[in-house]
C-alpha cells in the first residue's frame, strides 16, 4: 500500500468518497466545522470596538468594517515588493492586471473567517479597498459557521447558526451591509439545516427539514415573492413521504435544469434526479437514472456539465466508483469509461468542466497497488479518458480545488520526495500547480510551505480579475490566510487577518468539505 502521506486534507477527501460508495445512504454534514479562535488578535482598541453586531430586536445582523493596519504582509503595492524581494514584473502585473483601474469586475470575495475575535463568521474582502467587513450573526467568539454561500441579485444567500434558531438560511443585502434569518424550521434551536444552495430564474433550491415530519427534502425560496415550501411531486407529496425524506444532495444546474442525487424510497436507492421548474412544475422532481439497479443505489457525487450532458461519480455495484455521464437529450445515462479496471474503484472527485474536457482526481490504477489518485481528463470531442499528468509516481498527487484562469488549470497537488537537480532528496508537499489545458505542460507555481512533510495546503482556489485567490499555511507559526498568485510569480499574502498562528480561513478538511469555496460579487 502506498502510504506516508501526511495530509489530513487528502485523508478527508479518501474518508468522503468511502463513504459514497458503502451502504450508507445519507450524506451528513452536521458533524463538520471546527472553528479556530485564539485571543492573539493583534488588532487595536479601535478595530476591535462594536464587534458584537447584533440589532437588538430587529432580527437583524450588521456587519462591521477593518481596515487592517499596514503591514509587510497587507494587500498593497509596496508591501508587495517586500515580498518579492523588488521583482519589478511582478508590481507592474498587479498594477495591470490585479486592479485593472478604479472598477474590476470582480469587487469582492465572501468567505467563512474568523479574524481571532469573532469565530467563523461571514467575512467579505472588498478587491478595491483592501478592507474587510464581517458580520457576526453568533456574538463574540462562537461561530455561526457560514456555509454554502451563493450570490443572487445582489444578495448573499448561506446557510448559519445564530446560537438561537439553529443553522437556518440567512440572506446578507449588500446594499444595507445586514444580514436576516429566513426560520424555516421554527422550533426552538432545531434549525432546518439548508444545504447545496442553488439558484435558477430567482428561485433558490436546497435540501432542508422544516421538522413538520416529512425529514429532509428538496425546498425552495422565492425570493422575490419571499415565500418558502417544498417541491413536491404531482401528489403534493414530499419526493418521500413520511421522516425518512429522500435527502438532496450535490445540486447542480444545468441548461435551467436542477440536477441532485436522492432516495425516494421505492427501492431504487440514491440516485440522479432531475426537477425542471418549468416542464416538471407539477409532477416534480424525477429520477432520471439507475446507475446501480436495486435498492443499493449509487450514490453520485461531483457533478458537472458540458452540452447536455451531466458528468458524476457513481458506483454501479459491478465496477466501482467510475465516472458517469447523464444525456439530457436522448435521456440516456452510460459509464464513461472504467478507469480502474475490474471491481476496484477509481474514485472520481472534484469534477471540473472547461475547454471541452472534464478534468477530475481519480485513481488510474497504475501501479496496480494504490491509490495513486492523479489528475485525469476526460476529452468530450475525442471520448477518451487519460491521466492528464502524474505528479507523484510512487504515492499519488491527489488534485483538488481545480480551478481555470488563462489557458491553464490550477489546483492543489502533492508530489512527496523526488530527486533534485544536485542529486539530493527533495520533498514537495500539498502546494500549488498548474496544469496548461494546450499543451499538457505542468508546473509548480509556488512551494509556499518549504521543509520536510511541510504543506501549504492551497484550498478554495478561486479566479478574479486574473489573479488566483486561496487559502494557504505557509509555515506552522503562521495560521491559514487568504494568498493571491498571478500563476507566474510568488504567491503573496493578501494579508495577516489574524495575527500569529491563529488561522483566518477555517481548515477546509473540517469545514464543509468538498463544498466550500470563496464567493466571488461583482458589488
Amino acid at each position: 500500500m502506498k502510504k506516508l502521506i501526511p495530509l489530513s486534507l487528502v485523508t478527508a477527501g479518501l474518508l468522503f468518497i468511502g463513504g459514497c460508495g458503502s451502504s450508507t445512504d445519507m450524506i451528513d454534514l452536521s458533524a463538520l466545522n471546527s472553528p479556530t479562535t485564539t485571543s492573539d488578535t493583534g488588532l487595536s482598541s479601535a478595530e476591535q470596538t462594536g464587534m458584537e453586531g447584533v440589532v437588538a430586536g430587529t432580527g437583524e445582523v450588521t456587519a462591521v468594517v477593518v481596515t487592517p493596519t499596514d503591514t509587510a504582509t497587507d494587500d498593497n503595492s509596496s508591501d508587495d515588493a517586500q515580498n518579492n524581494s523588488g521583482n519589478d514584473a511582478f508590481k507592474g502585473l498587479e498594477t495591470g492586471k490585479f486592479l485593472r483601474g478604479t472598477s474590476p469586475a470582480i469587487k469582492s470575495l465572501f468567505m467563512p473567517a474568523n479574524n481571532g475575535l469573532t469565530g467563523v463568521e461571514l467575512y467579505r474582502y472588498d478587491l478595491i479597498s483592501k478592507s474587510y467587513t464581517y458580520t457576526d450573526i453568533n456574538p463574540g467568539p462562537v461561530s455561526s459557521n457560514p456555509q454554502f454561500l451563493t450570490e443572487v441579485n445582489g444578495k448573499v444567500y448561506f446557510a448559519a447558526n445564530d446560537g438561537v434558531n439553529g443553522r437556518e438560511l440567512w440572506i446578507y443585502d449588500g446594499t444595507t451591509n445586514t444580514a436576516r434569518i429566513r426560520n424555516i424550521n421554527t422550533t426552538a434551536g432545531a434549525g432546518s439545516n439548508p444545504a447545496f444552495l442553488t439558484e435558477i430564474n430567482g428561485i433558490l433550491y436546497f435540501a432542508a427539514n422544516d421538522n413538520t415530519g416529512e425529514g429532509r427534502e428538496l425546498y425552495y425560496y422565492d425570493i422575490a415573492n419571499n415565500r418558502h415550501g417544498y417541491v413536491r411531486n404531482h401528489l403534493l407529496q414530499t419526493l418521500r413521504p413520511g421522516p425518512a425524506g429522500s435527502n438532496p444532495t450535490d445540486l447542480r444546474v444545468q441548461n435551467g435544469v436542477l440536477y441532485f442525487a436522492a432516495n425516494e424510497g421505492t427501492g431504487f436507492g440514491r440516485e440522479l434526479y432531475r426537477y425542471d421548474p418549468v416542464v416538471d412544475k407539477d409532477s416534480g422532481p424525477v429520477r432520471v437514472a439507475d446507475v446501480n439497479p436495486g435498492a443499493g443505489g449509487s450514490a453520485p457525487v461531483f457533478m458537472a456539465d458540458i452540452d447536455g450532458k451531466v458528468y458524476f461519480s457513481a458506483n454501479d455495484g459491478a465496477t466501482g466508483r467510475e465516472l458517469w455521464a447523464y444525456d439530457s437529450i436522448t435521456n440516456t445515462t452510460a459509464q464513461v469509461a472504467d478507469i480502474n479496471p475490474g471491481v476496484a474503484s477509481s474514485n472520481p472527485f472534484f469534477l471540473t468542466a472547461t475547454n471541452g474536457s472534464i478534468f477530475f482526481a481519480a485513481d488510474n490504477g497504475n501501479p496496480a497497488i494504490g491509490p495513486n489518485v492523479e489528475l485525469m481528463r476526460y476529452d468530450t470531442n475525442l471520448n477518451m479518458v487519460f491521466t492528464a499528468t502524474e505528479l507523484s509516481l510512487a504515492f499519488g498527487s491527489f488534485p483538488i480545488y481545480l480551478t481555470e484562469m488563462n489557458g491553464d488549470l490550477y489546483f492543489s497537488g502533492f508530489r512527496a520526495i523526488t530527486l533534485a537537480n544536485n542529486g539530493g532528496i527533495e520533498y514537495t508537499g500539498m502546494e500549488l500547480w498548474k496544469y496548461n489545458l494546450a499543451t499538457g505542460a505542468t508546473t509548480l507555481v509556488d512551494n509556499l510551505a518549504k521543509g520536510l512533510f511541510q504543506n501549504s495546503v492551497p484550498f478554495w482556489i478561486t479566479e478574479a480579475n486574473g489573479m488566483l485567490y486561496f487559502g494557504a499555511q505557509d509555515s506552522p507559526l503562521n495560521g491559514r490566510e487568504l494568498w493571491k498568485s498571478d500563476g507566474v510569480n510568488q504567491s503573496v499574502p493578501v494579508g495577516n487577518f489574524n495575527p500569529g498562528p491563529g488561522s483566518f480561513l477555517p481548515n477546509p478538511a473540517a469545514y464543509n468539505f468538498p463544498y466550500e469555496t470563496l464567493l466571488k460579487t461583482t458589488w
